[in-house]
């Protein structure tokens, strides 16, 4: 039997306005953190609960919420938080912006100074320590925030990265051509790649491996099968290579390229590093991969033309000048990358039969190269279904 699941528009709680899912990200049995958009584009965060109890709970520990019990919902507006206690503090700063808000997780808030990044307490020295390893390995290659304050209630300010997103120049389509920033961003990519560390830098770091990567795809999967979002289908012959081939030895690694995740200044030509808690030892191949699939993401939303997502897929392979090992090893880390975006994009109402796109597709070609046979009626049979 399908579990319920948080629905995918309510009114809200004050107005009576109508707001829709934007995403959802499922914590477990019986509750998702979400983001409701209204009809002005106005994001706000919630939660979602199957047990009503639950519900009650959150909405006690959360001044301010406004909550939907008949449907489990909560919502969180204006940065009403209960696990966040520095959260209220911040947006109610002159000048202050809310950015983004994960409730009960994470937010992040413009000000005039900076921004904020703002977690559970007990996260705060975490987000800390990535930071400054971030400074340490690729500062010289990308250029990371400063750190300008900290306190105990898990608020870190931090300085503004100069320029704008890669996912913004792709949207805005400034810029005749996108070739420059990606080629860049291949460039910075194999220079992090090849930095040479001690094995005190080995150890602080940590590793990411194909094993770790299998089951990052199955974390992101299993929410999915189990509110029926996706069909309930092994993935196992398209994350097959991750095991079967050799892998590359062990470089730094960003693991989070995404064109959300680098900014660039067009004044200084330099990129910027967004999420740096992402840097960590692995194969090349994962991030070069993980590139590639996000410029193939944003041409399958119609974010960029066929014709400019080949440019800069083209200008990034030559800026990364892929080894051998590094090109053997992408078509396993594409598949993954893939099947974890599928995980994801399944909890966007508006993206789930891109969702099923990207998993019909990453498991075909698992298929395929184990040999003929048949995939698709199996995924007909299990009923996905498709927006």
């Amino acid at each position: 039997m399908t579990d319920a699941f948080v629905p995918d528009s309510i009114r809200h709680p004050s107005t009576g306005e109508r707001m829709r899912l934007r995403r959802a990200w499922p914590r477990g049995t019986g509750h998702a953190l979400t983001e409701w958009e209204t009809p002005t584009g106005e994001l706000l965060a919630g939660q979602w609960f199957a047990d009503r109890r639950r519900l009650a709970d959150a909405a006690a520990r959360t001044p301010g919420a406004l909550s939907l019990p008949h449907i489990g919902v909560l919502v969180q507006p204006t940065g009403a938080d209960g696990r966040l206690p520095a959260l209220g503090r911040l947006v109610q700063t002159d000048g202050a912006e809310l950015l983004a808000h994960r409730a009960e997780c994470r937010a992040t808030v413009r000000l005039p100074e900076g921004y904020a990044r703002v977690v559970q307490p007990e996260h705060a020295p975490a987000l800390v320590a990535y930071a400054s390893r971030a400074a340490h390995y690729a500062g010289s290659t990308f250029t990371v925030p400063t750190l300008t304050g900290y306190d105990t209630m898990g608020a870190t300010t931090w300085s503004t990265l100069p320029g704008e997103s890669l996912f913004e120049l792709e949207r805005s389509r400034r810029g005749d051509d996108p070739a420059d920033v990606w080629h860049r961003l291949g460039r910075g990519l194999a220079e992090l790649h090849t930095m040479r560390l001690s094995e005190a830098d080995t150890a602080q770091l940590g590793q990411h491996t194909a094993a770790d990567e299998h089951e990052a795809v199955l974390q992101r999967l299993r929410p999915a099968w189990r509110y029926a979002l996706l069909p309930e289908i092994a993935p196992d012959p398209a994350l097959a290579r991750l095991h079967q081939e050799r892998p590359q030895p062990p470089t730094p690694v960003h693991r989070y390229c995404g064109d959300r995740h680098y900014v660039f200044d067009s004044t200084t030509g330099r990129l910027g590093l967004v999420s740096p808690e992402g840097l960590t030892l692995g194969e090349p191949a994962l991030d070069s991969a993980g590139a590639l699939v996000s410029i193939d993401l944003r041409r399958r939303q119609g974010v960029i033309s066929p014709a400019r997502a080949e440019t800069a897929r083209s200008a990034f392979l030559q800026g990364l000048c892929p080894d051998s090992e590094t090109s053997r090893r992408i078509a396993a880390y594409t598949a993954a990358a893939r099947l974890r975006l599928a995980g994801a994009y399944a909890f966007y109402p508006r993206w789930r039969s891109l969702a099923f796109e990207l998993f019909c597709e990453a498991v075909a070609e698992g298929e395929l190269s184990r040999g003929p046979g048949e995939w698709l009626p199996p995924l007909v049979r299990a009923g996905a279904k498709m927006d």
